[in-house]
């Protein structure tokens, strides 16, 4: 789908919506599950949801191919989930950069352990939920079955994107940024002494 071309679509993305199919007999509404290719022209940027590893690897020789063929986009990005998908539409959409918000979850999931939210030895899953016209970063941590709502300023988004811009991968854009891309970022931030 193009978003630049279907308000529709991005109307539907933006209230997590998209992947919703209604039972006209019964009404009930479930997510499906399936491949969606998200063009982003005015935002310069793709976002693949994928369902599968294979698909995956086939997704990054067709991006490997576009960028070849000078498409002109600056990120191009994986998603494994619709809620990656969502979550990348709504930070490009308001022109921010996903990586930093990535590393920005690694910090929101050490304070929610200190904190006593997250058992220390527990994994939890941070997720934006969106972005508050005031501007605010509305956040999820989900750990298990019980979820713990977070605001943040979207101003938050700088204690990565400024050293990210000042570091030796500035210019690094991978196709998937998820935490073990954070994690990676996080010790190169670190070791060249960026980390405030």
């Amino acid at each position: 789908m193009n978003v630049d071309e279907s308000r529709e679509a991005s109307e539907l993305l933006r209230a997590d919506r998209l992947s919703e199919f209604t039972c006209p007999d019964c009404g009930y509404t479930a997510s499906l599950v399936h491949p969606c290719l998200c063009l982003m022209p005015s935002h310069r940027a793709v976002i693949y949801q994928v369902d599968h590893e294979e698909m995956r690897a086939g997704c990054i020789a067709m991006f490997d191919s576009l960028k070849r063929d000078a498409f002109p986009c600056e990120r191009y990005r994986i998603a494994r989930d619709r809620h990656e998908l969502r979550e990348k539409f709504l930070l490009f959409e308001a022109g921010l950069d996903d990586r930093a918000l990535e590393c920005l979850k690694i910090g929101v999931t050490g304070q929610a352990k200190v904190d006593g939210l997250v058992p220390v030895d527990v994994e939890c899953r941070v997720v934006l939920r969106g972005i508050g016209d005031d501007g605010d970063l509305h956040l999820a941590i989900e750990v298990g079955e019980d979820t713990y709502l977070s605001d943040m300023p979207v101003d938050a988004l700088r204690l990565f994107s400024e050293p990210l811009a000042a570091s030796s991968i500035a210019d690094e854009q991978p196709y998937i940024v998820d935490r073990a891309w954070a994690d990676h970022a996080y010790d190169v931030l670190d070791r060249e002494g960026l980390l405030g």
